[in-house]
């Protein structure tokens, strides 16, 4: 079964909300606020969010992506342009990230400088860090799989394979991190398809 996301997150502070409200990504925009706890009943796979909660922009990415390319009113990286003026993106991250999308054979996957430099400038506008993470499986078997962190400095975060099993720590796990956000294990209950997102609308 095929599975994938492609989601800007940042944690859900006053400003990030206010503007995440007024913005055109306000339909796709979700809090989650509460400790997230795995349905499973082992507790290692308990984790929580973050002191503020996570703010969470679904479906902004590729017109490609498994996410974007699918959810009615994505919002494409094509569309989003950094500032009149902005500095250049990073040209060693940029090679990094052609590089890691090359290795998995999904060339156009690779987000372009544009989105990359809007990135930045909302971190910098936001005055706190924010991720990019985009992903796509089939039948368990990932295809692709990175993240995207600007505190504001930017960095990738690729998964490493042992064969088809994932090493730790994950471009989700480390990506989370610079949000101050510690997952003990690979599962994140944001992803399981059950989630209840409607709750959690920054609209409603």
């Amino acid at each position: 079964m095929a599975w994938g996301v492609d989601e800007i997150y940042l944690a859900a502070t006053a400003r990030a909300m206010a503007w995440a409200a007024s913005s055109s990504f306000a339909h796709l925009a979700y809090v989650v606020k509460d400790p997230v706890a795995s349905c499973w009943t082992q507790s290692l796979h308990r984790h929580e969010v973050g002191k503020s909660g996570l703010l969470v922009l679904r479906g902004v990415g590729s017109p490609e992506g498994s996410q974007s390319g699918r959810t009615p009113g994505a919002v494409h990286w094509t569309g989003l342009l950094p500032d009149a003026g902005a500095a250049p993106a990073d040209a060693t991250v940029g090679a990094q990230l052609q590089a890691c999308i090359t290795q998995v054979d999904m060339r156009g996957l690779d987000a372009p400088d544009t989105f990359r430099m809007w990135l930045r400038d909302l971190s910098h506008r936001l005055q706190q860090p924010v991720m990019f993470y985009t992903a796509s499986t089939f039948g368990g078997s990932y295809d692709y799989d990175y993240a995207l962190t600007y505190t504001p400095q930017e960095r990738l975060h690729a998964t490493r394979f042992d064969g088809l099993r994932p090493c730790s720590p994950t471009a989700l796990q480390s990506g989370l991190a610079c949000l101050s956000i510690t997952l003990p294990t690979t599962f994140f209950a944001l992803h399981e398809r059950a989630f209840d997102w409607p709750s959690r609308a920054l609209l409603r």
